[in-house]
């Protein structure tokens, strides 16, 4: 290998698109085609034959830019964004879109009641945010194993997946995704997602029944969530707001 070609291997490349710059990473390695793949986190990653040169790399990820700048948009806006939390007493916690503030108190046994506007939690350690955290997931995760269960059986009875067999699902605590869907069919929910509203859970499980018929963020996806929720820019608006 030449010391040209070995420069080409890998390197960080930039290419600017109206008002936008995409960066992103390009390696060459032996194979037919150039593929582009946009991460969770924005990172854009291009791989394309050893003979390509970067000129022609450029060319093809000028014809992508739209594509790449909307999955890059919609990765950063699907994500949940949520400041930190001490667990402390008076902080507001979310339950189905509403606000909540702790009242911890000392006991031997840790739990969780919701009494009015607030969370009543018992913990043997009420000056350890962590107990105080760990108890209070916990109680999100039993609720919201219930919720998603019912939500889904719900989302499920739109004519859009008349004959879809009900998919096995599992609660996730995620970073960058409210939810997802697996190339085997299994949907993963985000545990965060039980904080919004009912109908921003209705929408984000139907997006992922979206997925199990259409795999990808094609046109023919968008088409069938049009079809199966038409407000869903409203509630994904809706989602996004209470979160970022």
């Amino acid at each position: 290998m030449t010391s040209s070609m070995a420069e080409r291997m890998t390197g960080r490349q930039t290419l600017v698109y109206g008002s936008e710059t995409i960066e992103f990473s390009l390696s060459f390695s032996p194979r037919k085609r150039l593929s582009i793949a946009v991460e969770p986190n924005g990172s854009v990653i291009v791989k394309a034959p050893v003979d390509a040169t970067v000129d022609a790399v450029q060319i093809q990820m000028r014809r992508r830019a739209g594509w790449i700048i909307r999955q890059r948009d919609r990765f950063a806006a699907f994500g949940p964004v949520m400041p930190p939390k001490r667990f402390v007493n008076g902080e507001t916690h979310r339950y189905l879109g509403r606000q909540y503030r702790l009242r911890i108190s000392q006991g031997d046994t840790a739990s969780v009641k919701l009494v009015g506007r607030f969370f009543e939690i018992t913990t043997p350690d009420r000056r350890s945010s962590s107990a105080v955290e760990k108890v209070l997931e916990s109680w999100y995760r039993q609720h919201a194993q219930q919720f998603f269960e019912t939500r889904l059986q719900h989302c499920l009875t739109s004519p859009c997946f008349r004959g879809l067999s009900p998919p096995t699902w599992s609660i996730r605590l995620m970073k960058r995704r409210w939810g997802s869907c697996t190339k085997e069919g299994r949907i993963l929910l985000n545990l965060q997602l039980i904080q919004t509203s009912p109908s921003c859970i209705d929408y984000v499980i139907t997006h992922e029944l979206c997925h199990l018929i259409e795999h990808n963020h094609t046109a023919a996806f968008y088409h069938l969530l049009d079809r199966a929720m038409p407000d869903w820019r409203e509630r994904k608006k809706t989602l996004e707001t209470q979160h970022h």
